[in-house]
């Protein structure tokens, strides 16, 4: 079923969110699918599922020294970049997410980023399926978070552990009065990434620790 985003207003702030066409059009909408989906939520569920996924796309191992800087440097392609690159479709059922990739797009993204050529690999293409669960927070929010991430918060890739501990450490150095432009020049990154992965970091533990 397609969906559409949009956004609320309230407060003074914007909350985007994913609608089915079936209620946009007052049509039905099936009992057994989700009517309205929190923009961020399943967006940062893409987003992990495709970082985690990239060694799988590019078969090989640690002595493919291309493969071994594009997956340790990953981090410096933006969110928008990868979604609209490598993936086609996302299909939302009830308990999964089904990801389609298009065929250019990790080649593009290497030879963007990277400067990296890959039309002699074969890249490995087919679907990726992440089964997901929701639930509400006690303000009644919808929460979305993928399985594996609730099995394990650190049984992930490199790249994504290694922006979970540059966002602890960053924090730690902000908060001692360090500002981000500072830290940003410091380890050669925007101030936007930054301050994003500072609060991607702080979302993520106070989620599963309660910190």
């Amino acid at each position: 079923m397609p969906y559409s985003p949009t956004f609320t207003a309230r407060h003074n702030r914007q909350y985007r969110y994913y609608v089915s066409q079936n209620l946009l059009q007052d049509r039905a909408h099936p009992k057994h699918l989700i009517a309205r989906l929190p923009a961020h939520e399943i967006e940062q569920v893409i987003e992990n599922a495709l970082r985690d996924h990239l060694p799988n796309m590019w078969p090989g191992d640690a002595s493919d020294q291309s493969r071994d800087h594009f997956l340790r440097n990953q981090d410096v392609i933006p969110s928008q970049d990868l979604i609209r690159e490598i993936v086609s479709k996302v299909t939302i059922d009830l308990e999964k997410v089904v990801i389609r990739f298009q065929a250019h797009g990790l080649e593009n993204l290497t030879n963007r980023f990277f400067q990296l050529n890959l039309q002699d690999i074969q890249l490995n293409l087919q679907p990726l399926s992440i089964a997901y669960n929701t639930k509400k927070t006690e303000r009644g929010a919808v929460v979305i978070e993928a399985e594996d991430q609730l099995r394990d918060m650190f049984a992930v890739s490199p790249g994504t552990l290694k922006k979970l501990i540059q966002g602890i450490v960053w924090r730690d150095e902000h908060f001692k009065g360090t500002d981000l432009k500072d830290i940003a020049i410091k380890y050669g990154h925007s101030e936007g990434y930054v301050g994003k992965v500072i609060f991607n970091s702080f979302e993520t533990l106070q989620k599963h620790f309660a910190v």
